[in-house]
């Protein structure tokens, strides 16, 4: 079996639901957005049919929502809110899941950037432009959960978890940091 950091779903076409024809904005925007939905979900749940399942679900609901989402100040905040919700709902959360921990300990909105950053390597911009969400914002998220974890007792949390798995700092701010 393939570890998940080396094994991620391949892109697929958007699954929508029998008589949705999308228009040429939802389809492009579907098309650009799928494959990191997919390596989100599929980091989420661990698993790639309930990754699939899940994004398939959000971007169906996003069809049917997709007039409410332009006209909204942001389209890929509606978006990300469905992505988020359907990866909960088909989130097996296994023991050997450490991201159920950090789902556990964290709000969505936080644990969800923290993924993003720490799992899929998205920069801070990127994942602004993909939440809906300014660049501010992501930072602060992102440094309430290295607060949160570095202090937060994990005593219900899974055997194997320790806050420093999840990398505080990313791997390349580290090296930076340190002149290497």
């Amino acid at each position: 079996m393939k570890s998940r950091e080396s094994s991620s779903p391949p892109h697929r076409p958007i699954a929508l639901r029998p008589g949705q024809n999308p228009s040429l904005d939802l389809t492009a925007f579907c098309q650009l957005h799928q494959p990191v939905y997919l390596h989100y979900a599929f980091t989420r749940t661990g698993n790639e049919a309930c990754a699939r399942d899940a994004v398939d679900q959000a971007l169906a609901d996003l069809a049917l929502r997709w007039q409410f989402a332009l006209e909204s100040p942001c389209p890929a905040t509606v978006a990300w809110e469905l992505l988020s919700q359907a990866a909960a709902f088909h989130d097996t959360c296994c023991s050997e899941n450490i991201w159920c921990a950090v789902y556990e300990l964290l709000g969505a909105q936080q644990a969800d950037v923290v993924v993003l950053h720490r799992q899929l390597h998205l920069d801070v911009e990127t994942i602004a432009t993909l939440v809906g969400a300014n660049p501010l914002s992501v930072r602060l998220r992102l440094g309430a959960a290295d607060a949160t974890l570095a202090n937060r007792s994990v005593d219900h949390a899974p055997a194997h978890f320790s806050p420093a798995c999840i990398t505080l700092h990313h791997p390349l701010e580290t090296t930076r940091a340190r002149g290497d």
